[in-house]
């Protein structure tokens, strides 16, 4: 039986103590993913919906905090004592800094870069130890004390943040650049690493896959990457990547998918169609 679900139900969890809870909150749900090392076969993911679950536009941050709550406190399983608990947040402002930014010259930077937004929100501050850098994003306020308190201080990261480490390591010691993009419904990650080192990281939403094309495209050619020996390398959602995969060859001779990491196939044998970002957190230890 599948452990790919939209509710929580029918998941019973054995020493909870043993296992990490990993959360991804989006705009209009959360995606959770449940493991432990002790077993394999042991993933369970799902997504529950936020508010009213339509999908169709995410809720205004003040009542986006009350619904996050209400579905967390719905699903019980969500709140055992976990081992570990981490959480990604989907957060469209933000800024990528150097290592030796301080949290509170991170948090003023943000403050600086979004002026209109910085009395709703509050600043968190994620640290990539793997790539040295630094990502300071908003949420809303009264979000971060929530899980805070309900998961007892989790890990809170912006969404960028596995992607950027789980490569990293991958592109450790490389003599060539690697622009790996990560396909959403309506939005794209890009990263780019340069002889191992990262270079950008970066999320744009796009209506078709046309303007998908023409934003990897631009940065490709703002960054002066080689078209014969530079790669571009696709994660995400397969029928975007099958046809944006077409598109940029015609431009790029390397285009290819990503290789997804093997250690992820003993969670489960639906691991391949878990949350790609919850995925990749989960390798980065």
């Amino acid at each position: 039986m599948s452990n790919l679900s939209d509710t929580t139900e029918h998941i019973k969890v054995q020493r909870p103590e043993l296992w990490t809870l990993e959360l991804s909150l989006l705009p209009t749900g959360i995606d959770f993913m449940l493991y432990t090392d002790a077993a394999g076969e042991s993933m369970h993911v799902g997504s529950i919906a936020v508010g009213s679950g339509s999908g169709v536009a995410p809720l205004p941050d003040h009542e986006r905090v009350k619904a996050i709550e209400n579905a967390v406190y719905d699903n019980p399983v969500l709140l055992d004592d976990y081992k570990r608990v981490r959480v990604l947040v989907a957060a469209q402002h933000f800024v990528v800094l150097p290592p030796d930014t301080t949290d509170d010259q991170a948090s003023r930077l943000l403050a600086v870069a979004y002026p209109e937004s910085a009395a709703d929100t509050e600043a968190v501050v994620c640290r990539m130890p793997r790539c040295g850098q630094v990502i300071a994003f908003e949420m809303p306020k009264g979000l971060r004390s929530f899980l805070d308190r309900t998961f007892n201080t989790p890990q809170v990261c912006h969404h960028l943040y596995p992607l950027c480490e789980h490569y990293y390591r991958l592109n450790s010691g490389s003599g060539i650049s690697r622009m790996f993009l990560n396909l959403h419904e309506n939005a794209m990650d890009v990263v780019v690493y340069r002889r191992g080192e990262l270079l950008m990281a970066n999320t744009y939403p796009f209506t078709n896959l046309d303007d998908a094309a023409y934003f990897a495209l631009h940065v490709w050619q703002s960054l002066e990457l080689d078209q014969q020996v530079d790669e571009i390398q696709l994660t995400g959602r397969r029928e975007h990547r099958e046809e944006l995969t077409a598109s940029l060859r015609r431009y790029v001779k390397y285009v290819m998918p990503a290789i997804y990491p093997a250690a992820a196939l003993r969670l489960g044998h639906d691991a391949a169609l878990a949350p790609f970002d919850l995925i990749l957190l989960s390798q980065c230890e």
